[in-house]
Parts: C-alpha cells; structure tokens; sequence
C-alpha cells in the first residue's frame, strides 16, 4: 500500500490507496478534534461548529484566492479556520459568528426566565414588550448577484448589510451571520413589534446604495419574524417557514398547513416580511398608512 504504518495496516486501511488512507485518517483526526474543539467551545452538538467551519472554509477560500487542498488532507487549513472560528466573529463580515450568536440568544433567554420569576404576577403582562424578537434576513437572488459579479461582488454585498446593519441597528440589538446569505437579528424588547423592526431593515437596505466597481447594484432582503420562545429552535423553525413566506415560495414543503389567503400571496414577489402572530398564525406585515 505503501503507506507508513510500521509494518501493522489498520483493518479499515486495508484495500485502500496511499491517498485515501492519508484522506481516511486524517479525517478521523479532524472527527476528533471537532468533538474536542465543541467541548472546549462549550457546544454541546458538533453540527453547529461543522457548519459554521464550512463557512470559514469558504471564506479563506474566496478571501485568499488560493487554490486550496482539500480539508481532510490540509491539518494546517483547519488550524486556521477554527481560530477565525474561536475569535467568535464571522472573517468575511465582522459580525458574530453563527455559535457566538446562539450563546448570545440563549443568555438573553436566560436573562428573560429570571426577570419573569422576580416580577410579581401583575407586572408580568406589562413585561410583555421587553422579550426580543428573532428575525432571519435574506439577501434576494444572491445566486444572480454572485453570477453577475462574481464571489467578490456577493462578498461586497454581504459586508455592506452588514455594516449597514451595525450602523442602524440598537446597542441593545444583535446581528449575526447565520449561513451564506442569512443573517439573524436579535431585536431586544420587541415582541409584539417585530415585524415592524424587520420591516425598518427592509427598507435601509432597499434605500442604500450598492456600488461595487463602479456599479449599482440593487440590493433588496426578505425577512421572516418569529416571536420570543424559550426554545431557540422553535424560533428559527418558525422564521425559517415566515422566510419562505416573505420570499414568495408558497409551493415550499414548509409552508403546507399554513393559513394564507390568495390575497396574502399577491403577486408572489420577494422583498416583504412575513411573521407569526402571538396566536401562531402566519401573516404578512403590512406597512400602515400615514395619516
């Protein structure tokens, strides 16, 4: 086989090239060090830090211009993702990363349980408004922007919301980038009005200018709101099907069940922010009109 093994070939070497013996045990390797990494990053489930790895891997990729080795057989590329990974920041945007986020998101959650437990009965009502919010925005016809102008373009675009978003959000608010051209807003004391808050970053972004290379590019997001649950998963499952809604695609297997009208649909067009109410129907948030 002509690998090194001292004269003793692992059961499942055997049979195997050079090549897929080193790419075989190099990824064990990296098996083990995802599992050790997760514990020493406090995640409880790898298949957060496995995504927000693929991510880096795309970053340094596109940022670098190099033609990388493939993960499993380059140790020395995973090295350099999962410091980008421990800064807690997402490299291409600036802003947290997808696990900084969550821990953001379940502190908040604990912070609301112990604020519900020390106010007296007739106070919780009026505590209603101080939960937050979980939006998922999502940059429209991304694909098209990246075919048009290139994996930099799509870069550039990205890097805009974002410092856009850091320029218009609140101290008390959090942005993070939850995977490619997703982004959550965590919009605090905002639970019955977040759509309307997802609705001010439709339209800051629908207002700025994109320029890249000298060219306009129209930038517009959809976004889909959830409102405050103790179950992070509850809340992204739920802005993930307002998501669809907001973005036209009412044939998605997600949005089966779901109450909505011919009406509501119109004309099926991206651009809009869709959310579940507090009695957990899914509806499209309507601008009102100025008197």
């Amino acid at each position: 086989m002509g690998i090194e093994t001292g004269g003793y070939v692992p059961e499942q070497y055997k049979n195997m090239s050079e090549k897929q013996a080193k790419i075989q045990a190099t990824r064990e390797a990296f098996d083990t060090r995802m599992d050790n990494y997760a514990k020493e990053l406090g995640i409880e489930d790898t298949d957060e830090l496995r995504y927000v790895y693929g991510i880096e891997e795309d970053n340094l990729r596109y940022k670098y211009k190099e033609d990388l080795e493939s993960t499993f057989e380059s140790l020395s590329l995973e090295d350099r993702i999962i410091e980008n990974i421990k800064s807690g920041y997402d490299s291409l945007t600036g802003i947290p990363n997808r696990i900084t986020l969550i821990k953001d998101i379940e502190k908040k959650i604990e912070d609301e349980k112990k604020a519900d437990t020390s106010e007296i009965e007739d106070k919780r009502e009026k505590r209603k408004e101080g939960k937050f919010s979980f939006i998922m925005i999502d940059v429209d016809k991304f694909k098209s922007i990246n075919d048009t102008y290139g994996h930099d373009g799509g870069d550039y675009v990205l890097r805009e919301i974002c410092k856009v978003l850091k320029q218009s959000l609140r101290s008390e608010d959090t942005a993070g980038r939850w995977g490619g051209e997703e982004i959550a807003v965590i919009a605090s004391n905002t639970n019955g009005s977040g759509p309307e808050a997802a609705e001010r970053i439709r339209e800051i972004i629908k207002n700025h200018e994109f320029v890249y290379n000298g060219k306009k590019i129209d930038v517009t997001i959809s976004a889909g709101v959830a409102p405050y649950n103790e179950n992070i998963e509850v809340m992204k499952q739920k802005s993930d099907v307002a998501l669809y809604a907001a973005k036209g695609a009412f044939e998605a297997e997600v949005l089966k069940g779901q109450d909505i009208s011919e009406e509501q649909k119109g004309e099926k067009t991206r651009n809009q922010v869709w959310y579940f109410d507090d009695e957990g129907k899914l509806k499209k948030y309507i601008k009102p009109e100025k008197k």
